[in-house]
């Protein structure tokens, strides 16, 4: 894919539903209840449990709107007031939000930090012994999980894939051979984007490159000097944008919800590194030993 499509491929992927034929008639349809349809969902929305989450409650727990005026409602301080959600001095969105989703306004608990890949604190709300205190931090936490579980692992997938010779160079060359340079977008996220567009699209692939269009990076490959670059220069971009879009989603609430927008993508199950790197190498071919790249 070329720097030509690269802007509006993202505006134009379709999902469309499989169907199967079937051999007998359609039994015909019940007469739905809508005080029983808005019952079940109710309960369904208020108990979220492991395998029982839907994507469907992030609209009828008006989370968007939830998270709005939990924001709108936080204040920076030291000192907590009753009634005041307080974030501390130098917390970060999500930090102050996980906190306060546990219970721990007024402790000082070790936080649970997502904004950084290399984290061991960020964790599913179904692998922890306390739980979120209600259903929308519970929605909100998971979404916070699964961004930061994404971006873990496209990461991985990236190291996995510079065992193959050349892997990361042939999407860098698909994405930016004989683009204009003046006309073409920035080469580590056309990269990227070239990459993702090679796994398929999941949900969340979609959601994370209309974000990337929304928040374009302006840097370039660090240490290239050849062209293409090497695949540990490309990787080490790559990862390197990732940490950085993790910190700026997970540091303010509106970049945030630029990404999660209103259709619960994240409430889901994150696509494996294998099925990246699956997608991204040739099949049948042979890693050799690992590269020696930074991590």
């Amino acid at each position: 894919m070329h720097f030509s499509s690269w802007i509006v491929a993202a505006g134009v992927l379709r999902f469309l539903p499989s169907s199967t034929a079937s051999p007998l008639p359609a039994a015909p349809k019940p007469q739905s209840n809508p005080k029983s349809s808005a019952s079940n969902a109710s309960a369904a929305c208020s108990s979220p449990s492991p395998g029982a989450m839907s994507p469907e409650c992030w609209a009828f727990l008006d989370m968007n709107d939830f998270l709005t005026n939990w924001t709108t409602s936080t204040i920076i301080g030291n000192a907590p007031m009753i009634g005041t959600i307080y974030c501390k001095p130098n917390e970060i969105w999500a930090q102050c939000f996980l906190r306060f989703a546990y219970g721990q306004q007024r402790q000082p608990a070790a936080p649970m930090d997502c904004s950084t890949p290399t984290s061991k604190s960020c964790k599913s709300p179904f692998d922890v012994p306390a739980s979120p205190t209600s259903p929308e931090y519970y929605y909100g936490v998971y979404s916070i999980y699964a961004i930061f579980a994404y971006i873990n692992a496209v990461a991985s997938a990236l190291l996995s894939v510079t065992a193959y010779s050349g892997a990361l160079q042939s999407a860098y060359t698909s994405a930016y051979a004989g683009a204009g340079a003046a006309s073409a977008p920035n080469p580590v996220d056309a990269t990227l984007f070239e990459l993702l567009s090679q796994s398929g699209f999941s949900a969340m692939d979609t959601a994370f490159v209309t974000y990337m269009n929304k928040n374009p990076y302006t840097g370039d490959f660090v240490g290239a000097s050849t062209d293409p670059p090497s695949d540990a220069v490309i990787y080490t971009s790559l990862v390197a944008v990732l940490q950085q879009r993790l910190k700026g989603i997970m540091t303010a609430d509106g970049a945030f919800q630029s990404l999660v927008g209103t259709k619960g993508v994240w409430i889901a199950q994150v696509p494996p590194p294998a099925s990246y790197v699956k997608a991204w190498t040739t099949p049948g071919e042979t890693a050799a030993a690992p590269a020696a790249v930074a991590r």
